[in-house]
């Protein structure tokens, strides 16, 4: 990677967010390793990464609109196995760090709102985590729980993973705070 990539890219990881707020440092480090060596250890690590909260654009997504990267599909692999990409499907460093780059800057939003930001309520624990209230019951209809409590970067994909529920704050949060040691540090609406 030439140095002028090197140091764009670094200023859009360490400026950039997603939906979760700023990227954290596993995120930026996962991002970088792939722009810097694309292997297929990199990709598959990296792919799936969320960009952008606004239609939840991946890595893989963001390759697609902002470059002439047109693999649409992964190769095949079993269950329990990992997906070995042949060299020929794998991205560019180029096309990473201008995917990376262009998704960034487009991604520059209030870090306490998510794509549904018109009726949602972002509280941010102190652990990290944050819960999402839903004030608008018709948007849920399918689900009894209007509070949902996410761990940034829980599930293995690196995306948010859903925690508990609750109909109630108050419940929630005294769950939270038992097993978690979760406190509420901030509130956006």
């Amino acid at each position: 990677m030439e140095r002028s990539a090197h140091l764009a890219l670094m200023a859009a990881l360490d400026n950039g967010s997603n939906m979760f707020g700023p990227l954290r440092a596993d995120i930026r480090a996962r991002l970088f390793a792939v722009a810097d060596n694309p292997t297929s250890d990199t990709w598959t690590d990296a792919n799936g990464i969320i960009l952008r909260a606004q239609g939840l654009v991946t890595l893989w997504q963001a390759l697609g609109w902002h470059t002439d990267y047109a693999v649409t599909s992964g190769p095949a692999f079993g269950r329990g196995e990992t997906p070995h990409w042949p060299p020929h499907m794998l991205p560019t460093s180029a096309q990473i760090v201008r995917a990376v780059i262009a998704e960034l800057k487009a991604a520059i939003v209030v870090h306490d709102r998510s794509a549904m930001n018109d009726h949602l309520t972002r509280y941010h624990l102190s652990n990290g985590w944050f819960i999402d209230g839903d004030r608008l019951t018709s948007a849920r209809p399918r689900r009894e729980h209007k509070y949902s409590a996410f761990e940034p970067g829980g599930h293995p994909s690196g995306c948010a993973a859903l925690r508990d529920t609750d109909s109630s704050l108050a419940r929630l949060l005294a769950r939270l705070n038992e097993r978690h040691n979760a406190a509420i540090t901030d509130v956006a609406e």
